[in-house]
Protein backbone atom coordinates (compact mmCIF):
# COMPACT_ATOMS: atom_id res chain seq x y z
CA UNK A 1 0.00 0.00 0.00
CA UNK A 2 1.46 3.77 -0.58
CA UNK A 3 -0.72 6.33 1.33
CA UNK A 4 -2.09 9.22 0.05
CA UNK A 5 0.17 12.09 -0.95
CA UNK A 6 3.33 10.33 -0.91
CA UNK A 7 4.35 11.47 -3.65
CA UNK A 8 3.21 15.09 -3.78
CA UNK A 9 5.05 17.97 -4.88
CA UNK A 10 8.15 15.99 -5.65
CA UNK A 11 9.29 17.66 -9.24
CA UNK A 12 12.08 15.29 -10.46
CA UNK A 13 9.83 12.22 -9.73
CA UNK A 14 9.59 9.92 -12.09
CA UNK A 15 7.08 7.41 -11.49
CA UNK A 16 7.08 4.41 -13.79
CA UNK A 17 5.24 1.32 -12.64
CA UNK A 18 5.32 -2.48 -13.67
CA UNK A 19 2.42 -3.98 -15.50
CA UNK A 20 2.78 -6.99 -13.20
CA UNK A 21 1.90 -4.77 -10.26
CA UNK A 22 -1.40 -5.82 -8.59
CA UNK A 23 -2.47 -2.52 -7.00
CA UNK A 24 -1.25 0.46 -9.49
CA UNK A 25 -0.08 1.66 -12.69
CA UNK A 26 1.28 4.49 -14.38
CA UNK A 27 1.03 6.00 -17.96
CA UNK A 28 3.39 8.47 -19.69
CA UNK A 29 4.89 9.24 -15.46
CA UNK A 30 1.44 9.74 -14.44
CA UNK A 31 0.34 7.04 -11.50
CA UNK A 32 -2.84 5.66 -11.39
CA UNK A 33 -4.65 2.83 -9.58
CA UNK A 34 -4.30 -0.24 -11.41
CA UNK A 35 -8.12 0.20 -13.21
CA UNK A 36 -7.09 3.87 -13.80
CA UNK A 37 -10.28 5.32 -12.18
CA UNK A 38 -8.41 7.05 -9.58
CA UNK A 39 -5.38 9.59 -10.14
CA UNK A 40 -3.22 9.40 -7.72
CA UNK A 41 0.01 11.70 -9.10
CA UNK A 42 0.61 13.64 -11.73
CA UNK A 43 4.13 14.16 -13.22
CA UNK A 44 5.12 17.96 -11.46
CA UNK A 45 7.70 18.24 -14.80
CA UNK A 46 4.62 18.07 -17.44
CA UNK A 47 4.59 20.76 -19.48
CA UNK A 48 1.14 22.14 -21.87
CA UNK A 49 -2.31 20.83 -21.62
CA UNK A 50 -3.33 17.36 -19.99
CA UNK A 51 -6.36 15.28 -20.81
CA UNK A 52 -7.75 12.71 -17.92
CA UNK A 53 -8.24 9.78 -19.30
CA UNK A 54 -12.33 9.11 -19.35
CA UNK A 55 -11.22 5.78 -17.20
CA UNK A 56 -10.65 8.06 -13.91
CA UNK A 57 -13.48 8.46 -11.58
CA UNK A 58 -11.48 10.74 -8.54
CA UNK A 59 -8.75 13.01 -9.12
CA UNK A 60 -6.56 12.58 -5.55
CA UNK A 61 -5.62 14.81 -3.17
CA UNK A 62 -2.71 16.68 -3.96
CA UNK A 63 -2.50 14.90 -7.31
CA UNK A 64 -1.41 17.93 -9.42
CA UNK A 65 -0.26 20.39 -6.35
CA UNK A 66 2.65 22.58 -7.48
CA UNK A 67 2.61 21.69 -11.00
CA UNK A 68 3.56 25.30 -12.50
CA UNK A 69 4.04 23.98 -16.26
CA UNK A 70 0.37 22.40 -16.56
CA UNK A 71 -1.43 25.20 -18.81
CA UNK A 72 -5.11 23.27 -19.40
CA UNK A 73 -6.56 20.35 -18.33
CA UNK A 74 -9.51 18.42 -19.32
CA UNK A 75 -11.55 16.40 -16.85
CA UNK A 76 -14.08 13.63 -18.85
CA UNK A 77 -17.42 13.04 -17.62
CA UNK A 78 -16.56 10.13 -16.28
CA UNK A 79 -14.56 12.06 -12.93
CA UNK A 80 -17.06 12.11 -10.11
CA UNK A 81 -14.65 14.44 -7.76
CA UNK A 82 -11.89 16.72 -7.40
CA UNK A 83 -9.89 15.63 -4.05
CA UNK A 84 -8.54 18.41 -1.56
CA UNK A 85 -6.02 20.45 -3.03
CA UNK A 86 -5.54 18.45 -5.66
CA UNK A 87 -4.46 21.45 -7.98
CA UNK A 88 -2.96 23.75 -5.50
CA UNK A 89 -0.50 26.05 -6.76
CA UNK A 90 -0.81 25.11 -10.12
CA UNK A 91 0.26 28.78 -11.20
CA UNK A 92 0.01 28.65 -14.71
CA UNK A 93 -3.29 26.81 -15.17
CA UNK A 94 -5.57 28.90 -17.13
CA UNK A 95 -8.04 26.73 -18.51
CA UNK A 96 -9.97 24.41 -16.44
CA UNK A 97 -12.95 22.24 -18.54
CA UNK A 98 -15.07 20.46 -16.33
CA UNK A 99 -17.51 17.77 -17.54
CA UNK A 100 -21.47 16.70 -17.27
CA UNK A 101 -20.82 13.89 -14.19
CA UNK A 102 -18.52 15.86 -11.76
CA UNK A 103 -20.40 16.12 -8.36
CA UNK A 104 -18.05 16.88 -5.91
CA UNK A 105 -15.12 19.80 -5.63
CA UNK A 106 -13.63 19.04 -2.62
CA UNK A 107 -12.42 21.97 -0.47
CA UNK A 108 -9.22 23.44 -2.13
CA UNK A 109 -9.22 21.61 -5.41
CA UNK A 110 -8.11 25.07 -7.21
CA UNK A 111 -6.17 27.23 -4.25
CA UNK A 112 -3.59 29.14 -5.55
CA UNK A 113 -3.97 28.59 -9.29
CA UNK A 114 -3.66 32.31 -9.58
CA UNK A 115 -3.81 32.23 -13.83
CA UNK A 116 -7.07 30.61 -13.43
CA UNK A 117 -9.54 33.32 -14.52
CA UNK A 118 -12.87 31.78 -15.73
CA UNK A 119 -14.42 28.33 -15.04
CA UNK A 120 -18.13 26.87 -15.71
CA UNK A 121 -19.70 24.64 -12.99
CA UNK A 122 -21.63 21.49 -14.71
CA UNK A 123 -25.06 21.25 -13.71
CA UNK A 124 -24.22 18.06 -12.10
CA UNK A 125 -22.20 19.36 -9.23
CA UNK A 126 -23.53 19.27 -5.90
CA UNK A 127 -20.96 20.44 -3.80
CA UNK A 128 -18.04 22.86 -3.56
CA UNK A 129 -15.77 22.82 -0.75
CA UNK A 130 -14.09 25.06 1.66
CA UNK A 131 -11.47 27.90 -0.12
CA UNK A 132 -11.96 25.59 -3.53
CA UNK A 133 -11.15 28.59 -5.60
CA UNK A 134 -9.06 30.68 -3.32
CA UNK A 135 -6.66 32.14 -4.59
CA UNK A 136 -7.65 31.97 -8.06
CA UNK A 137 -7.81 35.44 -10.75
CA UNK A 138 -11.78 34.77 -10.78
CA UNK A 139 -13.69 37.64 -11.78
CA UNK A 140 -17.34 35.93 -11.71
CA UNK A 141 -18.48 32.30 -11.50
CA UNK A 142 -21.86 30.83 -13.05
CA UNK A 143 -23.47 28.50 -10.59
CA UNK A 144 -25.54 25.26 -12.45
CA UNK A 145 -29.61 25.61 -12.26
CA UNK A 146 -29.56 23.14 -9.45
CA UNK A 147 -31.39 23.62 -6.26
CA UNK A 148 -29.27 20.69 -4.07
CA UNK A 149 -26.01 22.27 -5.05
CA UNK A 150 -24.02 23.42 -1.16
CA UNK A 151 -21.24 25.81 -1.93
CA UNK A 152 -19.15 26.57 1.06
CA UNK A 153 -19.34 30.21 2.11
CA UNK A 154 -15.80 30.24 1.48
CA UNK A 155 -15.28 28.77 -1.98
CA UNK A 156 -14.30 31.55 -3.82
CA UNK A 157 -12.30 34.58 -3.19
CA UNK A 158 -14.38 37.62 -1.97
CA UNK A 159 -15.24 40.00 -4.20
CA UNK A 160 -16.36 36.96 -7.08
CA UNK A 161 -19.68 37.61 -8.88
CA UNK A 162 -21.72 34.81 -7.97
CA UNK A 163 -23.62 34.56 -10.84
CA UNK A 164 -26.89 32.14 -10.59
CA UNK A 165 -27.92 30.35 -13.97
CA UNK A 166 -31.49 29.68 -15.30
CA UNK A 167 -34.10 30.49 -12.28
CA UNK A 168 -34.06 32.52 -9.38
CA UNK A 169 -33.81 29.67 -6.53
CA UNK A 170 -32.04 30.20 -3.53
CA UNK A 171 -28.30 29.17 -2.71
CA UNK A 172 -27.43 26.88 -0.25
CA UNK A 173 -24.19 28.14 1.60
CA UNK A 174 -22.36 26.27 4.85
CA UNK A 175 -21.32 28.19 6.89
CA UNK A 176 -18.44 27.90 9.22
CA UNK A 177 -16.93 30.15 11.38
CA UNK A 178 -17.60 33.64 11.40
CA UNK A 179 -19.76 32.91 8.29
CA UNK A 180 -20.43 34.38 5.18
CA UNK A 181 -19.16 37.54 3.79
Amino acid sequence: YIGHQAFSYSPKLIIEVSSENLSYSSHDGVFYNKNKTELLQFSLSYKGAFEVPNTVKIIDAQSFGGCKELKSIIIPESVTEIGFAAFDACSNLESVILSEGLIYIVDRAFINCSSLKEIDIPNTVLFIGHRAFDGTNLSSVIIPANENIKINGDAFDEGVEIIRSYYDAPLTYLVEGDGVT
